[in-house]
C-alpha cells in the first residue's frame, strides 16, 4: 500500500500532483487505487475520479463525509454511482461498523472500470497525453475534454444524490 498525495486535477503543476501522477503512469498494470472522494463536493470530485479511471487501473472508489452530506439532507445512491463509474464504489461512516470487512472484500475484487469518460481519446492515448503533459507542463489541458469531464460529473450526480444540492453553475461557460 503506498500512500499518495492528494490532488485535485491530473493535470496539476503543484508538486505533490506530479508526485502522484508520475506514479500511477508508472504503476504495473496489476496496481489498485483507491479513489477517495469527499461527499460534500462529489461532482467537483468526480471529474477527477473520472480522470483516474480513465488511466484504466484496477479501481475502487470510497466516499467519505456521509455523515455530514446527510446532515445537509443530501443522501448518496452508491449504487447508481457504481454502476455509472463502473467500479465498486462504498461509502465510509464511522456508523458504518462492516466498513472494514465491506473495503477488504472490493480490495480482493479490484477491477478497472469499462467505462470510457474521456469522449475524445481511447485510455491509451489519455496515458500518452499525460506523459505528454509531463514532458512540456506549458501544454494546455484540451478544453473539450474538461467540458466533457464536467458534464459527465453532473450527470452521475443527478442521477445518484437524493436531496435538495444543486449544481453552482446551472450552465455551462462557452469557455473554461
Amino acid at each position: 500500500i503506498c500512500d499518495l498525495p492528494g490532488l485535485y486535477n491530473v493535470f496539476s503543476k503543484e508538486p505533490e500532483a506530479r508526485i502522484s501522477i508520475e506514479a500511477l503512469l508508472n504503476a504495473k498494470p496489476e496496481t489498485g487505487i483507491i479513489i477517495v472522494l469527499d461527499a460534500l463536493q462529489l461532482e467537483r470530485q468526480l471529474v477527477l475520479a473520472t480522470q483516474l479511471l480513465d488511466l484504466k487501473l484496477p479501481s475502487i472508489v470510497i466516499i467519505n463525509k456521509v455523515e455530514l452530506a446527510a446532515a445537509q439532507g443530501i443522501t448518496l445512491n452508491t449504487e447508481s454511482i457504481s454502476q455509472l463509474l463502473g467500479v465498486k464504489v462504498l461509502h465510509y461512516s464511522r456508523q458504518n461498523q462492516h466498513f472494514a470487512t465491506q473495503c477488504n472484500e472490493a480490495v480482493s475484487t479490484i477491477k478497472a472500470s469499462a467505462s470510457q469518460f474521456n469522449v475524445k481519446w481511447a485510455s491509451q492515448d489519455y496515458t500518452s497525453s499525460l506523459k505528454q503533459h509531463f514532458q512540456n507542463p506549458d501544454l494546455l489541458f484540451e478544453t473539450q475534454d474538461k467540458r466533457n469531464r464536467i458534464q459527465t460529473a453532473r450527470y452521475i450526480t443527478s442521477k445518484s444524490i437524493i436531496g435538495s444540492v444543486k449544481s453552482k453553475r446551472s450552465k455551462l461557460p462557452d469557455h473554461i
